[in-house]
């Protein structure tokens, strides 16, 4: 399928990883998934809000029972973490809410893997009044965002975007819907810009930790009580330019 053509469920579906994939390859692949949540729609919220996705962060952890080697026990939706024992998979595209924000999931009970992207930065759309808006972190609720617009408090002056950069926010404006009024709608706004798209940025996922555990096939298990290392793995993927409506 030509790549203008496809569809973030399309792209999703066809998102394979070979038993013995490296960290680097997995990278190489969701940097092929980024331009997809990135430019290729938004998350309509009962067609009076749009949420675009500024920053995806992507999150893959293989079961036990996997042939795939790769870990990232900070994912929520796994075996063995809230739940003794083993927990359903994801049907491919689910809005997974949890403490940090909302995923959208691909697993894969076929390969025993988890998968999710979560909504790390975002925008919102009010489809009604034609506005975007911000967390206003005073008022502790959305609203209008305009040019020039300042944050100011006696700890801050400084010049407000028109995305908001906390991703557990998204929780709280989601929270107010109901879940089926909640879904992906296609939308290739990225050839809209009159200049083509910038290039999207990569970088490390934001609050990710890993430490050293003594079983050497698994450095990233996190262990309480031990020193904090940052996750070094670039599978964070950012736009810059902003929503062309």
């Amino acid at each position: 399928m030509d790549s203008k053509n496809m569809t973030l469920k399309d792209a999703l579906e066809q998102f394979e990883v070979k038993d013995n994939v490296t960290e680097l390859e997995l990278e190489a692949e969701f940097r092929k998934l980024a331009p997809s949540f990135l430019y290729g729609g938004y998350i309509d919220v009962d067609g009076k809000y749009r949420i675009y996705i500024r920053t995806v962060e992507f999150y893959f952890h293989a079961e036990e029972d996997s042939t795939i080697t790769i870990k990232d026990p900070i994912v929520y939706h796994r075996n063995n973490r809230y739940v003794e024992g083993k927990v359903p998979y994801f049907p491919l595209m689910s809005f997974h809410a949890h403490l940090s924000g909302f995923d959208i999931t691909f697993e894969s009970e076929k390969k025993k893997y988890r998968a999710s992207a979560l909504i790390r930065v975002f925008e919102v759309y009010d489809e009604v009044n034609k506005r975007f808006l911000i967390y206003n972190k005073e008022k502790a609720k959305f609203v209008e965002w305009h040019k020039g617009m300042k944050y100011e408090n006696k700890y801050k002056h400084e010049k407000i975007e028109q995305f908001t950069h906390q991703s557990t926010y998204i929780y709280d404006f989601l929270n107010g819907f109901c879940t089926n009024s909640i879904k992906w709608k296609n939308d290739r706004w990225e050839d809209r810009l009159p200049a083509g798209r910038k290039e999207i940025l990569s970088n490390t996922r934001k609050n990710v930790y890993c430490t050293h555990s003594k079983d050497e096939n698994n450095e990233y298990l996190i262990i309480k009580g031990k020193e904090k290392k940052s996750d070094e793995r670039k599978w964070s993927f950012r736009r810059e330019d902003d929503v062309i409506l």
